[in-house]
């Protein structure tokens, strides 16, 4: 019974060591750039002021919101691939502001395969995220 446990505890350490090479972050669509601006900047947009997509990128920076802002971005990436980021801010008078942000990202016709190797369907997948921001002066 006591080399039973000791394999079991070798197998998920093996296991844990092992499965760190073929695994990625959950939500890493999260670090692609919003905007244009975001992705010319290489990702360094946290500090910006950026009044289309404040809720996202930088939520403190709604305060300085003078009227609503909305902003719509699509990508289209290689492999079928695409991108996706809406973003809704409004000022709450007098100090305060709120923000709504929606990324979403997928991809479509992967080619889907029984054992064979023959051609069943094309498959497609996505991930989204659903942020509520909500910024107050001091």
């Amino acid at each position: 019974m006591r080399t039973f446990k000791l394999y079991i505890i070798l197998f998920f350490l093996i296991s844990l060591g092992l499965s760190q090479d073929h695994a990625s972050f959950a939500g890493s669509f999260l670090r692609m750039g919003s905007s244009a601006r975001s992705v010319a900047m290489g990702g360094a947009f946290t500090a910006e002021i950026d009044d289309g997509f404040a809720a996202y990128n930088n939520p403190a920076s709604m305060v300085f919101l003078e009227k609503r802002q909305v902003g719509f971005n699509h990508h289209f990436l290689p492999l079928d691939r695409r991108f996706t980021a809406t973003n809704f801010s409004m000022p709450l008078p007098p100090t305060a502001s709120l923000g709504l942000a929606w990324i979403s990202a997928g991809v479509d016709n992967i080619d889907g395969r029984n054992s064979a190797g023959e051609h069943t369907q094309y498959l497609s997948t996505s991930e989204d995220a659903l942020m509520i921001s909500f910024a107050q002066k001091i």
